[in-house]
């Protein structure tokens, strides 16, 4: 989802439209000079932006810490979020566009024996994602 900080709309105001999105800051992500395109689907459209960043990190922490600072809008991922939400440091703006759903995998290296820290690990991760995913 698009969040922003409750200072960042009331100076900026909340776009409402996804041709402003351009008349705003944009916090993203990039890593080797790569920038992550924001998916977003509006009327069952899968909307791809890349919209020119104010600042730009490889960490997805420091994006909300940037947006929670008022520094611009960020596309991230609720589960990351939610307290930030629930404390009112971050707002989801433009209601009428979602999220597009996006795959999350685990990658590692093949091997005979799969370590059980790692297997532990997974096997955490796929029955916590699911709850964290999606806004209430």
């Amino acid at each position: 989802m698009l969040y922003a900080s409750p200072a960042y709309i009331e100076a900026r105001g909340e776009p409402a439209t996804v041709s402003e999105l351009a008349f705003h800051d944009a916090v993203t992500y990039g890593r080797s000079g790569r920038v992550q395109s924001w998916m977003l689907e509006q009327e069952r459209a899968i909307l791809e932006f890349n919209l020119r960043s104010r600042f730009r990190f490889d960490d997805i922490d420091a994006i909300a810490d940037a947006v929670a600072d008022g520094l611009g809008l960020a596309w991230l991922p609720y589960w990351l979020v939610r307290k930030r939400i629930e404390s009112e440091e971050l707002v989801r703006v433009m209601h009428q566009i979602s999220s597009h759903v996006s795959e999350v995998w685990a990658v590692w290296p093949e091997r005979p024996r799969l370590p059980t820290r790692v297997r532990s690990a997974i096997d955490a991760l796929a029955v916590a994602l699911p709850k964290l995913a999606s806004p209430p």
